[in-house]
């Protein structure tokens, strides 16, 4: 018995049985059992080819049942990764499994393609099924992040708009929430999400922008409404959170206003005392005479601006041209001038305005100033002023150099001396401590030659004495000769000479003094000399300039000669009516008298405008005055030059200045 193979449970086609013919006789058998032989072979045949068909079509149909499922993963897969569009998906299926059905079963019978079919449907139908579900929820997945990038668009609008985006979001929750597969719950929980998130932002922003500008009452009027109905819809936490932020803002500006104040009163208090310096320096250069330049003007307004110092710059400014030119005034027109400033406040029915009174205090500080400056240098003291226009400190390398700034100074040392109203040195300060070092360092005999140099370029006895002065502070020795000057012996040495040559003398121990106190060589010339000069500086240098020159003496093999000394060094001291007097340098007694005698009133009237002479306050006519000049006890104040004794005073004119006459060789 065959063992069936089964047809899946199917009518499939199958051979036709043959019929049974029965032979009569042993052919008719021999006939039939052939026949039946060739039946039989021809039905295992056939019964093979519809075997091999069977088991071709069961392994195709396994593996398009295995294809069908890997294609099925595959564009499920596509779909829920977005790279097919879930409305594609059941027709990329079909698409697709029929290419496969169709590669595969190609070569077959249709009882074949019957067989399989069948079972391709429904299994091409469970796969269907299978992507639908997966295209659905795809679907619903991108409805649910649309709405997403919905609620990211609207939480922005809620910056602009809070109420407004609320509703739109609800609304659009509505209406796509059930497409994104969202059930009410979840619609519920979205719509309240996005209200407390787009609440919180807004107010957060809000408090933000609030604290940016820096002004704590937006800040405070940001909290209260968090503090009130309107911050209700924001979580508690958060809520909680942004009000502690808010009083931490409030708290920070109050703060760095404090702190702004403090820095901006730090910085006033730094402009107002710039300002007050810079007008204290602009202040001290208008009270010392000084024109201030329009550039300076400009620098010093801004610096002053905004400060108290302002309005004082500007009457400072205002006033300079008055109070410039007052400074250029010589010494004695100031005073004048300040004492008829103050005599008018003191008349009656004139007096004086507080401008006027501080204008008056101005002008006195200014001549204190320029007394001081002038005794300092009298040079930058003019030039500051005003008095002259330029007379910078120059730098001497040579004698030759020297010689240049001597010339061109006394071109102008007329008018410094106007100003400062005595005789000067034509040099500063410093240029005379360079031209006492220069000296030092030449022979002996080249710096006698030098010293008489400067001081035939000089030439007035007083401006001598005054560089003299300036030198000594340096060099004592060489203050002495320089004030000696270009005087010559009779044998037309210098006199300089002697005076150096004395005072190494002494140093080197080279000659032997008379050092007793009242008979040794100083005390014969003090006594000598007396009290012929009233100016004890003037006194104690001529007594120093003869001593040297009595140790030149020496030096040469000389003996004591006191009173030649004296003579080639001060002049000749003698008695004039009850007082001593040097001579001039070279001037006999009665030469002297008859020059004295020789004077007119013409000769002393530029010192006496009015044409009166002052004895205390008592006005006497200049004629009168010259007449009795002979009989005059006479002051020496500077080489041939003398005021006149009358009393316990000075004779003097209406201003109080002494008058000087001039006895000088050549007259």
């Amino acid at each position: 018995m065959r063992i069936p193979t089964g047809n899946f449970g199917h009518i499939v086609a199958e051979p036709q049985q043959q019929a049974q013919v029965r032979g009569s006789g042993a052919i008719g058998q021999a006939l039939s059992n052939v026949s039946n032989a060739i039946a039989g072979v021809a039905q295992d045949m056939q019964q093979a080819v519809v075997q091999r068909q069977r088991s071709q079509s069961a392994a195709t149909l396994a593996t398009l049942s295995n294809s069908g499922y890997d294609l099925s993963d595959q564009i499920g897969r596509d779909v829920s990764d977005g790279k097919l569009a879930a409305d594609q998906a059941v027709p990329e299926f079909r698409k697709r499994m029929g290419e496969l059905v169709g590669a595969s079963t190609k070569d077959f019978t249709n009882d074949q393609r019957l067989i399989i079919d069948e079972h391709l449907v429904k299994l091409n139908g469970m796969h269907e099924r299978n992507l639908n579900g997966i295209a659905i929820k795809r679907t619903q997945y991108e409805t649910g992040a649309n709405l997403l990038n919905m609620s990211e668009q609207f939480q922005r609008a809620a910056m602009r708009d809070l109420p407004g985006a609320i509703n739109q979001w609800n609304g659009a929750v509505d209406t796509m929430g059930p497409a994104a597969g969202w059930d009410p719950e979840k619609i519920a929980t979205a719509k309240q999400a996005f209200k407390e998130n787009a609440s919180y932002n807004f107010a957060d922003a809000t408090l933000e922008g609030a604290a940016q500008t820096g002004n704590a009452d937006l800040v405070r009027a940001a909290r209260e409404k968090l503090e009130g109905p309107e911050g209700e819809a924001i979580d508690p936490a958060r809520r909680t959170a942004l009000i502690t932020k808010a009083y931490g803002f409030e708290n920070g500006i109050k703060a760095a206003g404090v702190r702004e104040a403090e820095r901006l009163k730090r910085e006033q208090e730094a402009r107002e005392n710039k300002a007050r310096d810079a007008f204290k320096d602009a202040q001290g250069l208008v009270l010392n005479g000084r024109y201030l330049s329009t550039e300076y003007i400009s620098e010093l307004s801004a610096i002053t601006a905004g400060t108290s110092a302002a309005p004082a710059v500007q009457e400072l400014v205002r006033a300079q041209a008055a109070v410039a030119g007052f400074a250029s005034l010589p010494l004695s027109q100031q005073t004048a001038t300040i004492e008829r400033r103050r005599a008018a406040g003191s008349t009656p029915g004139m007096g004086v305005s507080v401008d006027e009174e501080q204008m008056t205090a101005a002008m006195e500080r200014i001549r204190d100033g320029s007394v001081r400056a002038y005794a300092e240098n009298p040079w930058t003291a003019a030039q500051e002023r005003g008095v002259i226009p330029r007379a910078p400190a120059l730098q001497l390398n040579d004698i030759a150099g020297a010689q240049a700034v001597l010339a061109e100074r006394m071109k102008q040392i007329g008018t410094v001396e106007a100003a400062a109203e005595r005789k000067i040195s034509p040099l500063q300060p410093q240029e005379a401590e360079q031209i006492g070092r220069m000296v030092q360092s030449l022979p002996p005999d080249q710096q006698s030659a030098a010293l008489a140099s400067f001081g035939k370029m000089i030439g007035d006895a007083d401006r001598l004495a005054a560089l003299a002065h300036q030198i000594d502070a340096k060099d004592k020795v060489l203050g002495t000769a320089m004030m000696i000057g270009d005087l010559q012996t009779t044998q037309g040495r210098y006199l300089s000479e002697l005076v150096i040559k004395g005072a190494r003398a002494i140093k080197d121990k080279a000659i032997m003094m008379d050092e007793r106190k009242e008979t040794g060589w100083r005390g014969a010339i003090a006594n000598e000399i007396g009290d012929a000069f009233p100016n004890q500086e003037v006194r104690e240098k001529m007594v120093e300039a003869a001593y040297y020159v009595q140790a030149g003496f020496a030096a040469e093999g000389g003996g004591a000669d006191i009173s030649r000394a004296v003579r080639m060094v001060a002049g000749r001291i003698v008695e004039h009516n009850g007082s001593k007097i040097p001579l001039p340098r070279g001037m006999e007694e009665g030469t002297f008298e008859k020059r004295l005698a020789s004077i007119k009133p013409a000769d002393l009237a530029a010192q006496a405008p009015g044409g009166s002479v002052f004895i205390g306050k008592t006005a006497v006519p200049i004629e009168q005055f010259v007449n009795s000049l002979p009989d005059a006890a006479l002051v020496h104040a500077g080489q041939g030059r003398y005021n006149i004794r009358a009393g316990m005073g000075l004779v003097t004119n209406a201003q109080g200045k002494r008058i000087t006459i001039e006895v000088r060789n050549g007259n």
